[in-house]
């Protein structure tokens, strides 16, 4: 599997969201993680746009 390709980003994506989710749940006032939390949620929503658009090109084709 290729480390660079968008969907496996899209899965490290997820395996980080998971992890700060689970820790943010425990520490509700960490702001710092919170921030970056948001961060990683809307990087993560930009890839999947990116690759359902391009999914959509590749089978309309």
């Amino acid at each position: 599997m290729k480390t660079g390709s968008f969907e496996f980003q899209i899965f490290l994506l997820n395996k980080k969201i998971e992890k700060l989710r689970i820790h943010l749940k425990k520490h509700k006032k960490d702001f710092s993680n919170k921030r970056h939390f948001i961060i990683l949620i809307n990087k993560l929503k930009k890839k999947k746009k990116y690759v359902y658009a391009r999914m959509v090109k590749w089978y309309t084709r």
